[in-house]
């Protein structure tokens, strides 16, 4: 069903860990696991809760 983990990005590989983790699926885990660290460090500079929206203001006048 899914792509082999060397294969998945660093976002979808994220949401997989999470999806593994509420199965209990710990021999996956374990394999995810190895694959962060086999990518090494991550050294991206991103806000924590993502990437923001380009927000459009334009007032509406009554």
């Amino acid at each position: 069903m899914f792509a082999p983990v060397s294969a998945l990005s660093d976002w979808e590989l994220g949401w997989y860990l999470t999806a593994v983790r509420m199965s209990g699926l710990t021999q996956t885990e374990e394999e995810i696991r190895e694959e962060r660290k086999r990518r090494g460090p991550q050294n991206k500079q991103e806000d924590p809760a993502g990437i923001y929206p380009e927000i459009n203001y334009h007032p509406v006048r009554s």
